[in-house]
Protein backbone atom coordinates (compact mmCIF):
# COMPACT_ATOMS: atom_id res chain seq x y z
CA UNK A 1 0.00 0.00 0.00
CA UNK A 2 1.01 3.59 -0.59
CA UNK A 3 -1.46 5.38 1.68
CA UNK A 4 -3.34 4.92 4.93
CA UNK A 5 -6.55 4.42 2.95
CA UNK A 6 -4.94 1.58 0.97
CA UNK A 7 -3.64 0.08 4.22
CA UNK A 8 -7.17 0.05 5.69
CA UNK A 9 -8.47 -1.54 2.49
CA UNK A 10 -5.86 -4.31 2.81
CA UNK A 11 -6.89 -4.93 6.43
CA UNK A 12 -10.57 -5.07 5.50
CA UNK A 13 -9.85 -7.50 2.67
CA UNK A 14 -7.92 -9.89 4.93
CA UNK A 15 -10.08 -9.47 8.02
CA UNK A 16 -9.07 -8.84 11.62
CA UNK A 17 -9.50 -10.88 14.78
CA UNK A 18 -10.43 -7.86 16.89
CA UNK A 19 -11.46 -4.24 16.66
CA UNK A 20 -8.57 -1.83 16.19
CA UNK A 21 -7.97 1.91 16.32
CA UNK A 22 -5.00 2.67 14.10
CA UNK A 23 -2.66 5.63 14.45
CA UNK A 24 -0.32 7.09 11.89
CA UNK A 25 3.32 7.45 12.81
CA UNK A 26 5.18 10.74 12.83
CA UNK A 27 8.34 8.78 11.97
CA UNK A 28 6.75 7.38 8.82
CA UNK A 29 5.49 10.84 7.82
CA UNK A 30 9.00 12.23 8.28
CA UNK A 31 10.52 9.37 6.29
CA UNK A 32 8.10 10.11 3.45
CA UNK A 33 9.37 13.68 3.07
CA UNK A 34 13.00 13.46 4.28
CA UNK A 35 14.02 9.81 4.73
CA UNK A 36 15.89 9.05 7.95
CA UNK A 37 18.37 11.83 7.33
CA UNK A 38 19.07 14.28 10.15
CA UNK A 39 18.28 17.94 9.89
CA UNK A 40 15.53 20.48 10.39
CA UNK A 41 12.69 20.20 7.89
CA UNK A 42 11.85 23.01 5.49
CA UNK A 43 8.41 24.61 5.62
CA UNK A 44 7.27 22.79 2.47
CA UNK A 45 8.32 19.43 3.95
CA UNK A 46 6.31 20.12 7.11
CA UNK A 47 3.34 21.07 4.97
CA UNK A 48 3.73 17.82 3.00
CA UNK A 49 3.67 15.88 6.29
CA UNK A 50 0.53 17.75 7.36
CA UNK A 51 -1.12 16.91 4.04
CA UNK A 52 -0.31 13.20 4.37
CA UNK A 53 -1.56 13.19 7.97
CA UNK A 54 -4.79 14.99 7.02
CA UNK A 55 -5.43 12.41 4.27
CA UNK A 56 -4.94 9.61 6.81
CA UNK A 57 -7.28 11.30 9.31
CA UNK A 58 -9.98 11.61 6.64
CA UNK A 59 -9.48 7.92 5.79
CA UNK A 60 -10.08 6.93 9.42
CA UNK A 61 -6.81 7.15 11.39
CA UNK A 62 -7.61 7.53 15.10
CA UNK A 63 -4.60 9.69 15.87
CA UNK A 64 -0.90 10.40 15.53
CA UNK A 65 1.93 8.69 17.39
CA UNK A 66 5.33 10.23 18.15
CA UNK A 67 8.42 8.21 19.10
CA UNK A 68 11.00 10.86 19.90
CA UNK A 69 13.81 8.49 20.91
CA UNK A 70 13.77 6.74 17.54
CA UNK A 71 15.16 7.59 14.12
CA UNK A 72 14.13 9.80 12.41
CA UNK A 73 11.81 11.42 14.98
CA UNK A 74 14.78 12.24 17.20
CA UNK A 75 15.61 15.08 14.76
CA UNK A 76 12.19 16.78 14.97
CA UNK A 77 12.23 20.35 16.27
CA UNK A 78 9.41 22.16 18.06
CA UNK A 79 8.15 23.83 14.87
CA UNK A 80 7.64 20.44 13.19
CA UNK A 81 5.99 18.92 16.26
CA UNK A 82 3.71 21.89 16.86
CA UNK A 83 2.50 21.90 13.24
CA UNK A 84 1.36 18.29 13.59
CA UNK A 85 -0.14 18.74 17.06
CA UNK A 86 -2.13 21.71 15.72
CA UNK A 87 -3.42 19.54 12.88
CA UNK A 88 -4.50 16.84 15.36
CA UNK A 89 -6.43 19.46 17.31
CA UNK A 90 -8.16 20.64 14.15
CA UNK A 91 -9.25 17.06 13.32
CA UNK A 92 -10.00 16.11 16.96
CA UNK A 93 -7.49 13.25 16.86
CA UNK A 94 -5.60 11.54 19.67
CA UNK A 95 -1.86 11.94 20.21
CA UNK A 96 0.28 9.15 21.66
CA UNK A 97 3.84 10.07 22.64
CA UNK A 98 6.92 8.12 23.53
CA UNK A 99 8.65 10.99 25.33
CA UNK A 100 11.93 12.47 24.10
CA UNK A 101 13.47 11.60 27.49
CA UNK A 102 12.55 9.03 30.09
CA UNK A 103 15.54 9.85 32.25
CA UNK A 104 17.18 13.14 33.23
CA UNK A 105 14.87 15.34 31.11
CA UNK A 106 11.66 13.35 31.54
CA UNK A 107 9.73 16.10 33.32
CA UNK A 108 10.63 18.81 30.80
CA UNK A 109 9.77 16.44 27.91
CA UNK A 110 6.38 15.73 29.48
CA UNK A 111 5.70 19.43 30.13
CA UNK A 112 6.44 20.33 26.49
CA UNK A 113 3.88 17.84 25.20
CA UNK A 114 1.31 18.75 27.87
CA UNK A 115 1.63 22.44 26.96
CA UNK A 116 1.37 21.86 23.19
CA UNK A 117 -1.58 19.50 23.46
CA UNK A 118 -3.32 21.83 25.88
CA UNK A 119 -2.83 24.77 23.52
CA UNK A 120 -4.46 22.94 20.60
CA UNK A 121 -7.08 20.98 22.59
CA UNK A 122 -5.59 17.55 21.82
CA UNK A 123 -6.07 14.47 23.94
CA UNK A 124 -2.63 13.22 24.98
CA UNK A 125 -1.55 9.69 25.88
CA UNK A 126 1.97 8.89 27.15
CA UNK A 127 3.30 5.56 25.91
CA UNK A 128 5.53 3.40 28.12
CA UNK A 129 5.74 5.86 31.03
CA UNK A 130 8.81 5.15 33.17
CA UNK A 131 11.81 6.73 34.83
CA UNK A 132 15.09 5.22 33.62
CA UNK A 133 17.83 4.79 36.19
CA UNK A 134 17.80 5.02 39.98
CA UNK A 135 18.38 8.78 40.00
CA UNK A 136 15.19 9.30 37.96
CA UNK A 137 12.89 6.86 39.75
CA UNK A 138 11.57 9.63 42.00
CA UNK A 139 10.45 11.70 39.02
CA UNK A 140 7.53 9.36 38.37
CA UNK A 141 5.51 10.93 41.21
CA UNK A 142 5.93 14.41 39.70
CA UNK A 143 5.12 13.00 36.24
CA UNK A 144 1.91 11.48 37.62
CA UNK A 145 0.96 14.85 39.15
CA UNK A 146 1.42 16.54 35.76
CA UNK A 147 -0.57 13.78 34.07
CA UNK A 148 -3.45 14.19 36.52
CA UNK A 149 -3.46 17.99 36.37
CA UNK A 150 -3.62 17.92 32.55
CA UNK A 151 -6.06 14.99 32.14
CA UNK A 152 -3.47 12.92 30.28
CA UNK A 153 -3.63 9.12 30.00
CA UNK A 154 -0.66 6.74 30.00
CA UNK A 155 0.40 3.13 29.83
CA UNK A 156 3.41 1.42 31.37
CA UNK A 157 4.82 -2.07 31.01
CA UNK A 158 5.00 -4.03 34.29
CA UNK A 159 8.61 -5.16 34.38
CA UNK A 160 11.97 -3.65 35.30
CA UNK A 161 13.80 -4.03 32.01
CA UNK A 162 14.06 -1.97 28.84
CA UNK A 163 12.43 -3.22 25.69
CA UNK A 164 13.72 -1.37 22.65
CA UNK A 165 16.57 -1.13 20.17
CA UNK A 166 20.19 -0.29 20.95
CA UNK A 167 20.01 2.66 18.54
CA UNK A 168 17.48 4.38 20.79
CA UNK A 169 19.95 4.62 23.68
CA UNK A 170 22.76 6.11 21.61
CA UNK A 171 23.11 9.91 21.76
CA UNK A 172 21.44 11.69 18.80
CA UNK A 173 24.65 13.54 17.87
CA UNK A 174 25.99 10.25 16.48
CA UNK A 175 23.35 10.51 13.75
CA UNK A 176 23.49 14.28 13.34
CA UNK A 177 25.61 14.41 10.20
CA UNK A 178 24.62 12.72 7.00
CA UNK A 179 26.70 9.70 6.11
CA UNK A 180 29.04 9.91 3.18
CA UNK A 181 27.50 8.32 0.13
CA UNK A 182 23.85 9.02 0.94
CA UNK A 183 21.09 9.59 3.42
CA UNK A 184 19.63 6.10 3.43
CA UNK A 185 19.02 4.38 6.75
CA UNK A 186 21.94 1.97 6.38
CA UNK A 187 24.33 4.84 5.54
CA UNK A 188 23.32 6.88 8.59
CA UNK A 189 23.55 3.92 10.94
CA UNK A 190 26.88 2.81 9.48
CA UNK A 191 28.27 6.32 9.97
CA UNK A 192 27.11 6.29 13.60
CA UNK A 193 28.81 2.95 14.24
CA UNK A 194 31.99 4.28 12.64
CA UNK A 195 31.95 7.24 15.04
CA UNK A 196 31.65 4.83 17.96
CA UNK A 197 34.94 3.21 16.93
CA UNK A 198 36.78 6.51 17.42
CA UNK A 199 38.21 6.65 20.99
Amino acid sequence: WESFQEFLAALRKNGLESNTALFISHGVLRQAVHGEAPGILAADQIEAMRSLAADAFRAGAAGLSFGFIYLPAVFADRREIEALVKLCGKHDKLISVHLRSESDEMISALLVMAELCGRYSCRLHISDLKGIGKRNAGKIRKALDIIEQNTITFDSYPYNFGSTTLLSVLPPFLFSQEAEGGTETQDIRAAALKKLSDP
